[in-house]
């Protein structure tokens, strides 16, 4: 698996193709800042509307009440008396021309706003498939993340269900569903994951006297029936057969100083309540190493995501919300320093690059033209392009020594500017050696 270095030769603190992914991230969020600025433009023009046929409503009310007024006081001479018929048909006629005009703004008003939600519902269903893209097929830092598997049975075969919730920086997180490929496509042994799985969870009933003790059970070639992943906290379920209900669940916690401790439950057995529900410390270790190696052999399946469950923004579901862009905005945070760094330390001030290198040192070059990621600024205005540039004053980071890893500033950093010295996709020169 290659790993990436900066322009300049020097470590690049992710192992991806960071240029793909930022390529990937301007073509979505360029979309959402867009269709964001149509609702506002929408909104914006729905609220003049209202105001000026209220501003004429306002003024007809004015001017027919000083006209019935005249009206009435005319009635009231003695010389009209006998007109009063016709003064009263009058002011019928004056009602109904006012009520019409009351009703013919009020329905402009509720087909405007109808419009206004029909198009609003429209742009966030289009801006929730262009978040779904990206998260769904780019990749970007990870801070965390968790992995979750239920083995669902259908007939005597059973699929493993697979989930995974990542952490993002600031506070920014994903959950997709995986694709179990490879060994995950059918229900795991436990030997294919761990070896020598003998443990003290076996519950024995005497057949004299019914007294109830542990004793050792080989687990090799039982199955995973579930299981949730964290680097703190592990749930593992097990099963005898792939149809048959889990028989032991696992609960385990690491401490931060690497410390093991857990309990095991015996779903449907009702003499394991006789017996301590804590993990002997002589198998701790055996199921720190079993909890440890089916984390990492799930790992690589965070590539295979194939649907976005949910994305959240400081714990807020950012679909519910309507939090497509500040979402955006807290994304341009995140990746404006490593661009910054990226464009710092490529040779060509027209490309933003990086370099592969591969398993016996071959390093292959990875280049993005400038102008074409500028160029997917050029639909927006200039509030939208504002999204991407700098909204507060960032300071300039300075070139250190040693690499480190670029961090989110928080501070509204520009995107665009560096985009802005020239500038095709995310490409990748002939296989060379550098």
């Amino acid at each position: 698996m290659p790993h990436f270095l900066y322009g300049d030769s020097s470590p690049f603190p992710f192992e991806f193709n960071f240029l793909a992914s930022i390529e990937a991230f301007m073509t979505s969020a360029t979309r959402v800042v867009l269709l964001e600025s149509e609702t506002k433009a929408q909104a914006h023009e729905a609220a003049a509307n209202e105001r000026e046929r209220a501003e004429k409503l306002t003024s007809m009310k004015g001017l027919h009440q000083r006209l019935m007024l005249a009206l009435e006081r005319a009635t009231n001479d003695s010389t009209y008396n006998s007109a009063r018929e016709y003064t009263n048909e009058m002011q019928e006629a004056a009602k109904r021309i006012v009520d019409r005009h009351h009703r013919t703004a009020r329905e402009a008003g509720e087909s405007e706003q109808a419009q206004l939600a029909a198009d609003r519902e429209r742009r966030a269903v289009e801006a929730r498939a262009h978040l779904e893209q990206f998260f769904l097929h780019a990749k970007m830092p990870v801070t965390d993340w968790q992995v979750t598997l239920d083995l669902h049975v259908e007939g005597k075969d059973g699929r493993n269900v697979m989930t995974a919730l990542l952490a993002h920086p600031q506070r920014v997180t994903s959950t997709v569903q995986l694709e179990p490929v490879g060994e995950w496509a059918h229900p795991r042994r436990v030997s294919e994951l761990a070896t020598d799985m003998d443990l003290l969870v076996g519950v024995k009933k005497s057949f004299f006297g019914g007294k109830v003790s542990a004793e050792t059970v080989k687990l090799d070639e039982w199955y995973v029936g579930a299981f949730e992943l964290r680097d703190d906290l592990a749930r593992i379920s097990l099963r005898k057969k792939p149809n048959e209900k889990d028989a032991l669940v696992f609960h385990l916690r690491r401490a931060e100083n690497g410390m093991l401790s857990g309990h095991v439950d015996h779903p449907g057995d009702p003499n394991a309540a006789q017996l301590p529900s804590a993990v002997a410390d002589s198998d701790l270790p055996k199921l720190d190493a079993f909890w440890r190696q089916m984390k990492a052999a799930a790992a690589p399946l965070l590539d295979h995501r194939t649907r976005l469950l949910g994305l959240t923004l400081d714990d807020a579901d950012v679909f519910a919300g309507a939090l497509a862009l500040p979402l955006t905005i807290r994304l341009v945070d995140t990746f404006a320093p490593i661009v910054r760094a990226i464009a710092e330390r490529s040779p060509n001030n027209h490309e933003l690059s990086l370099k592969m290198e591969h398993d016996g040192g071959r390093r292959e070059e990875v280049y993005l033209r400038r102008d074409e990621l500028l160029n997917k600024l050029q639909p927006l205005s200039a509030d939208g392009r504002a999204v991407f540039g700098p909204r507060r004053r960032c300071p300039k980071a300075s070139r250190p020594d040693r690499p480190e890893t670029p961090q989110p500033s928080g501070s509204g950093a520009s995107i665009s500017r560096y985009f802005a010295a020239s500038s095709g996709g995310s490409r990748s020169r002939s296989a060379r050696s550098v």
